[in-house]
């Protein structure tokens, strides 16, 4: 009883700690959309985002997702861990330049595929940093860098679209706001002189095998409804299309996105210690997470209107009707969120996988079987995706709750 007290109180004050941070960078994140419509048109912003749906892919998978094996272990054992990924990011960005080069000195890509490889290795450093700062709880840390990043790539969009920077100002921004993270977590972070060799690198792929082959695996299908998905909208609908569906997904998913991902660690980082107490924690969690996206969900509602007549430009307009759409899916897919964390810690890396693969095939159906109709496509898709996390969240929380009665 008293562990569950310490547990409970410990997780409230992180939680509290992370999500006024959230709440800061949601802020500074939602006022500067108004500013970057005036800036960036939308096919400008169409391209941008298929870019970073290539960026997010491959900087999930630039430490070989050994960043969860670094939250999952013990303290004691994550100085070799610490040095092997950042060994195999190093290797990661390294090939990743010479493929850009090579395919933009071949004029198969555009010349800002050259700023794949630093921002990959940026934002690698900043997921094992944070996997680090997480372990150990220090989560003023890790919300003082997400303030951080937020507020300078917000900023710098804007000044550098000022500017005239129209082209590169999108690339630019998240480029210099991933190093200034880099540098934030690089002067908080206590070095560690271990020197790595093949016996270290060869017991931590040995140790972490299952967890690399699973996760990787994962966020490679993930790039299907990220990278691919969106590789797909541009090529049947254009890339202004594609900028007005991103941008909508932008103004649902940056309160509902920046919230799971900052609480999610403080949940992640709980049933990863504490195992016996996944029933009650994952159950609070929940309820937590649903009184949030009901009371967020309203206050978008009532504001859409306000938010686009006199903040958004007219270039823009058309995604007010797709936010509307839209906003089932993203809000079930922000609950749904707690149980890729349990699937992980119950080591069901096997379950998760299948799910995520079926969710892609899902997801890039649909857009197929109505490329023709872009309103189509998207009232389909939020229709059929919020029915399949319907389904995934009610059969996790019946799995959650009959697997503690059975182990009780």
């Amino acid at each position: 009883m008293e562990l569950q007290k310490f547990i409970k109180k410990n997780f409230v004050k992180n939680s509290l700690i992370v999500f006024l941070g959230t709440i800061l960078s949601y802020g500074i994140s939602f006022v500067s959309i108004p500013l970057i419509t005036k800036f960036y048109s939308p096919d400008v912003y169409g391209l941008f985002s298929v870019f970073f749906g290539l960026i997010t892919t491959l900087s999930s998978i630039s430490l070989l997702r050994l960043d969860i094996g670094l939250i999952r272990g013990s303290i004691e054992n994550s100085s070799d861990l610490i040095q092997s990924s950042k060994f195999v990011l190093r290797v990661f960005t390294f090939f990743v330049m010479l493929v850009s080069l090579g395919l933009v000195l071949l004029e198969i890509v555009h010349i800002t595929y050259l700023f794949c490889s630093p921002i990959i290795y940026f934002l690698g450093y900043s997921l094992l940093m944070g996997s680090w700062f997480n372990k150990n709880r220090n989560y003023k840390t890790l919300t003082v860098n997400n303030i951080f990043k937020t507020s300078s790539k917000s900023i710098l969009e804007i000044t550098l679209g000022f500017l005239g920077f129209i082209n590169y100002g999108l690339y630019c921004s998240l480029l210099l706001s991933s190093i200034l993270s880099y540098l934030h977590f690089n002067r908080k972070f206590i070095k560690n002189k271990t020197q790595i060799t093949r016996k270290i690198l060869y017991n931590v792929f040995q140790k972490n095998k299952n967890l690399i082959s699973f996760n990787v695996s994962n966020v490679l299908v993930d790039s299907l409804r990220g990278f691919v998905f969106l590789l797909l909208i541009s090529h049947f609908f254009g890339l202004e299309k594609t900028g007005l569906y991103v941008f909508s997904t932008k103004i649902l998913s940056v309160p509902f996105s920046l919230i799971s991902l900052s609480l999610g660690k403080v949940f992640f980082e709980t049933i990863s210690n504490n195992t016996s107490l996944i029933k009650t924690t994952t159950n609070k969690y929940f309820i937590g997470l649903l009184l949030i996206s009901i009371t967020m969900s309203l206050i978008l509602v009532f504001s859409l209107n306000s938010i686009f007549n006199y903040f958004i430009d007219e270039s823009y307009f058309e995604s007010k009707k797709l936010v509307l759409s839209l906003l089932p899916w993203v809000l079930l897919t922000f609950l749904s969120h707690p149980f890729s964390y349990v699937l992980t810690v119950n080591n069901k890396e096997k379950t998760s996988f299948l799910y995520s693969l079926t969710y892609s095939i899902i997801s890039l159906s649909i857009i197929y079987f109505n490329k023709n109709d872009f309103i189509s496509f998207i009232e389909n898709y939020s229709l059929v995706m919020s029915l399949f996390l319907l389904t995934y969240i009610f059969s996790n929380l019946i799995y959650i709750n009959a697997h503690d009665q059975k182990n009780s």
